[in-house]
Parts: structure tokens; C-alpha cells; sequence
């Protein structure tokens, strides 16, 4: 009797690793896992990829920033990172991520020189996809990130909507304290948007060459 159900195990083992087998994509767990949540999905039982051409747009404002960290994140799979080249003084440069898993992923900018964070979500789709990351995405973004990385659950079926109201849109992004949004999801009720503004405060600057301040302020502003 033993026996026989050892036979039985494996002969189911044999025929699963045969149906793995068929699939040359599926190269780690990250990919069954994957395979799985498509195949759940409607889609063929292969873990399919897209590609991702990221552009970042004037927001980091210093004349020798001369490349970017990159991180592709998602619910259910390892951050993909690269490199990004900024191509001009305006603080330009693109970049192409390959091999990253469809699905809906939260794709991060990180300064080599200020340390500032952008992000920026995007639907990826087999093929060819394409995002800009720049301080007008990087509020949104951050809360999908901490939905992935804080409270941990997918994005896919999370539409923007379902947290808007807890952004702040009067303050700069890097203010908005993105992480508590996300960990706060879906109830927004029992607070309001300033809640989630982090503090800052004020600088007064005593100088005797204000006029080159002033100046070299407004330069920074027309590059925005």
C-alpha cells in the first residue's frame, strides 16, 4: 500500500515537472508565481515580459547629476534595477529596462548626486511600454509603491482613485507622506488630506550677493 502511493507521488511529481518543463520562460520561483497569477488571469500558461523606455524630465535641478539608479518594483517579484545616463545639463536622460513581467509596476528614479526619489507607475504589456518619471508622477507612485512594499498586496486592480483624496495636491510630493496613504488603504474617512502632508518649515537666507541668489533661483525655475 505504501508503496503504491509512492508510486503515485512520483508520477504526479514527474508529470508536473514535465508541464514546468514546457515552458523554456520559467527560470525561478518568482516566474511560477507569476505563471500561476496569469494563467488565473486568462493568459497562456507562460510568464510573458515587456519592456520599459523610462524618461526623466526636468526635476533634479544640479548641473553635474550625470546618471540615475533605476528600480522596476511589482507585487510578487524582485526589483529590477538599471541605469540611467542623463544626456544634458536640464536633467534629462532616458533609459530601457528589459525582461520585466506584465502587470501593473512602480518604476523608481534615485539621484546619483541629491539622493531625490521619483517614481512612476506604468501598465507593463508584452512588448514595448514606455513611462516619464518626474515630480508630477512621483505622489501617485509612492503610494503604489507602499501598497507593494508596505501593506503588501497587488496594485493591479487598485485604480488611482481609490486613494486621490488623500493627496495633498497644494504641497510638493516629496512632502506627501506616501507611506501612511498606503498603509491607511481603502479608509481615508477619518482623516483628511493634510494629515498625510509631513512637516517641513522655512529658510531665511542673509546674503550679500542676493541679487545672484535671486537670479540663479529664477534660471533653476525656467529649466522646471
Amino acid at each position: 500500500m505504501l508503496r503504491k502511493i509512492f508510486l503515485s507521488l512520483v508520477a504526479g511529481f514527474c508529470v508536473f515537472s514535465s508541464v514546468l518543463g514546457c515552458s523554456n520562460e520559467i527560470s525561478s520561483q518568482n516566474d511560477l508565481v507569476l505563471m500561476l497569477a496569469q494563467s488565473g488571469a486568462g493568459k497562456k500558461s507562460a510568464v510573458e515580459y515587456g519592456s520599459i523606455s523610462i524618461e526623466t524630465s526636468r526635476a533634479l535641478d544640479a548641473e553635474d547629476i550625470t546618471s540615475a539608479s533605476i528600480a522596476v518594483s511589482g507585487y510578487g517579484i524582485s526589483d529590477i534595477t538599471g541605469t540611467v545616463t542623463m544626456g544634458d545639463e536640464a536633467g534629462k536622460g532616458t533609459a530601457t529596462v528589459n525582461n520585466v513581467p506584465v502587470g501593473r509596476r512602480v518604476v523608481t528614479v534615485t539621484s546619483n548626486v541629491t539622493g531625490a526619489v521619483m517614481r512612476a507607475v506604468v501598465d507593463v504589456k508584452s512588448g514595448s511600454n514606455s513611462v516619464t518619471v518626474n515630480w508630477a508622477s512621483t505622489a501617485v507612485g509612492n503610494v503604489y509603491y507602499y501598497l507593494i512594499k508596505a501593506k503588501k498586496i497587488e496594485i493591479a486592480n487598485i485604480d488611482e482613485s481609490a486613494f486621490s483624496s488623500a493627496i495633498d495636491t497644494t504641497v510638493h510630493p516629496a512632502l506627501i507622506n506616501a507611506k501612511a496613504i498606503a498603509e491607511a488603504y481603502p479608509d481615508y474617512t477619518s482623516a483628511s488630506a493634510s494629515a498625510f502632508v509631513s512637516g517641513y518649515g522655512t529658510v531665511s537666507v542673509t546674503s550679500s550677493n542676493a541679487r545672484d541668489i535671486l537670479c540663479r533661483l529664477q534660471m533653476l525655475l525656467l529649466k522646471r
